[in-house]
């Protein structure tokens, strides 16, 4: 499965993805996953629905969330090296229209969430690029660092402040 311009794209963060990926390659499913098997697995329950979605849509799932080929040849992988060369195929493969416009191996995060300017929901690309990178170095494949924004940016500590009840407090005592 390609992920197709004008489509829906997977965003669900790398951490749930991962967890969810090394889970099913460690113990297999007996059936469809679930919001509660995601959840059973490690990923929070906020994300869980996020998550199985986005293997959908990664084509790790089929409608009935039951895993595809795909997933099961993962899970049957011999060894890192044979796992990290599946993934690695079939990142290409599934993001092949974003890699026709930026290079994760060398592109920075923000050239990456403009190659998800078609797809949806377009509030979404940067959390597109991001677990793009995230499943990129999972990989194994050679990723650009990410760019801290402003936003993101570590604030410095503030400075302790007194709260009107223990300031009152303070001044009753002798």
């Amino acid at each position: 499965m390609t992920l197709q311009p004008h489509g829906p794209a997977p965003y669900t963060t790398v951490a749930a993805a991962i967890t969810v990926l090394d889970a099913y390659r460690d113990r297999g499913a007996s059936g469809p996953l679930t919001v509660d098997s995601v959840i059973r697995s490690g990923v929070a329950e906020s994300l869980a629905s996020r998550t199985l979605n986005s293997l959908k849509q990664l084509g790790l799932l089929d409608e009935g969330n039951k895993p595809t080929q795909q997933f099961e040849d993962f899970r049957l992988a011999r060894g890192d090296e044979e796992y990290r060369n599946r993934l690695q195929e079939w990142l290409r493969g599934v993001y092949a229209d974003v890699l026709h416009y930026a290079d994760p191996s060398t592109d920075s995060p923000d050239k990456i969430a403009e190659a998800f300017r078609t797809y949806e929901p377009a509030s979404q690309k940067k959390g597109m690029a991001s677990l793009l990178l995230g499943l990129w170095r999972y990989a194994g494949l050679p990723a650009t660092s990410p760019e801290r924004s402003v936003a993101s940016a570590p604030r410095k500590p503030r400075p302790a402040t007194v709260t009107t009840s223990a300031t009152a407090r303070l001044a009753s005592t002798p």
